[in-house]
């Protein structure tokens, strides 16, 4: 059977809840509102029950550490879920069974086999499915065979007179619709045809506004990945940056599986420190003062237990211990304000030609407001130009070419992309993700 055992650095815990239990007629709970937190809650009810059986054991459920939420927490008190704690028990036994078992089969098979650099072969129930992806992908780009296809390209110069009277020709590549065939003589004769009746005809001319949406609130899996594609910092330096600035009060819990802000929340007054930063402060004062502040749209998680991660103090640059600290910080300051900033606005062109039956198609991007962009520069989007076309008009093209590329194998995991697996697949918890990735580093 399984046993659970009070840690040698947990006796100081146990011996201050056993002592209190003693004095006290009601025991309410707050841990974590998640399966993790109910499990400890129920070890903080065993400890204190042995101390006290005629304790009166409730349980508070919140979402974020605001006067409302606390009052509604104390309101609204229930019994323990004692079914999300087994489920902890449960999956926790069986990762202890599975990894004893398949450790012990492991070593006894290669032991013999192979020269191992430890007497022990271990299998991870986290670990090795992690291992397991990075596998499937080499394999998947060392057995690639490239294979080799066409495509037609079309490219017009068009007056434009909107830009002046002297104005250069506008160089306009067009894009051919079916992309690409694999099948080069059925390429070569739409080619042939495109250049026996080279006349494009302008077929449709479509412009419509378009957005680019804003953020969602900071879970941890999407820093872990945001710190790995934007900032250049692994996951297990992400989590423990994340942890020292959280321990000195800087930022929110970074342990969170939470995409959404508890309506109880005063985002406003998080906002307001950072008019005086002299990096966003600007930006800031547009969101308090200039009437552009919106509420953060809801992202699909929400585990009730955290609020995403968000900033608690203005710093700056100086404050802060080293360049990662500041990084992971500007980050989730950045990230923080553009949620809680309208959506970038544009408007998009696509003009479509016909030369030959075969369509060719452009697409052009003026951006109208920036809004979010303006402090988010780990995104970009920039406008492209496109002439002005007529629905109707011919065009003669200046070049039409085909041209000759070979499919290319999907790249190796990034750690970003790893994560991204790894949270799609269940594997592991947004807490222990960072320590899988770096079990299996070498």
């Amino acid at each position: 059977p399984v046993e659970k055992k009070v840690s040698d650095d947990a006796r100081d815990v146990q011996k201050n809840l056993t002592e209190w239990a003693k004095k006290c007629q009601w025991l309410i709970l707050w841990l974590d509102c998640d399966r993790e937190g109910e499990n400890i809650a129920f070890e903080v009810v065993s400890v204190c029950t042995k101390a006290n059986t005629r304790l009166k054991v409730f349980r508070a459920t919140f979402s974020a550490l605001t006067r409302a939420d606390i009052e509604q927490a104390c309101r609204t008190l229930h019994p323990p879920d004692q079914n999300q704690s087994d489920a902890v028990d449960t999956r926790s036994e069986i990762d202890l069974r599975i990894g004893a078992s398949f450790t012990r089969f492991l070593t006894l098979r290669y032991r013999s086999k192979v020269q191992l650099p430890s007497p022990t072969v271990s299998y991870g129930p986290c670990q090795s499915p992690t291992l397991g992806f990075v596998v499937d992908r080499f394999v998947e780009v060392e057995s690639f065979v490239r294979e080799p296809f066409w495509s037609i390209k079309v490219t017009i110069h068009k007056e434009d007179t909107a830009r002046g009277p002297d104005a250069p020709p506008v160089a306009v590549n067009f894009t051919w619709e079916r992309q690409r065939l694999f099948d080069r003589l059925c390429v070569l004769i739409l080619y042939e045809a495109c250049l026996e009746q080279p006349l494009a005809t302008v077929t449709e001319v479509k412009g419509s506004e378009t957005r680019r949406r804003r953020p969602v609130p900071l879970c941890t899996v999407e820093m872990h990945k945001a710190a790995s594609r934007k900032l250049r910092m692994t996951s297990a330096q992400c989590m423990s940056v994340a942890e020292a600035l959280y321990q000195r009060g800087i930022i929110s819990y970074p342990r969170t599986e939470t995409e959404v802000f508890a309506p109880t929340m005063d985002l406003v007054s998080l906002v307001e420190p950072h008019k005086d930063s002299s990096v966003w402060g600007e930006y800031a004062r547009r969101l308090t003062d200039g009437g552009e502040f919106q509420w953060p749209r809801d992202g699909p998680r929400d585990d009730k237990a955290h609020p995403p991660i968000h900033p608690l103090k203005l710093m700056e640059k100086s404050d802060l211990e080293n360049d990662d600290e500041w990084k992971l910080y500007e980050f989730i300051t950045r990230h923080f304000l553009a949620c809680c900033s309208e959506d970038a606005l544009g408007f998009e062109t696509r003009v479509t030609i016909d030369i030959a039956g075969e369509n060719f198609y452009t697409t052009g991007l003026t951006v109208l407001e920036r809004r979010w962009l303006d402090v988010y520069p780990y995104e970009q989007w920039s406008g492209a130009y496109v002439p002005r076309f007529l629905q109707g008009e011919t065009v003669m093209p200046s070049s039409i070419t085909v041209s000759e590329s070979y499919t290319e194998p999907p790249p190796l995991l990034s750690e970003a992309d790893l994560i991204d697996l790894m949270d799609k697949n269940g594997i592991g918890t947004d807490a222990t993700m960072h320590d899988h990735i770096k079990t299996i580093q070498v």
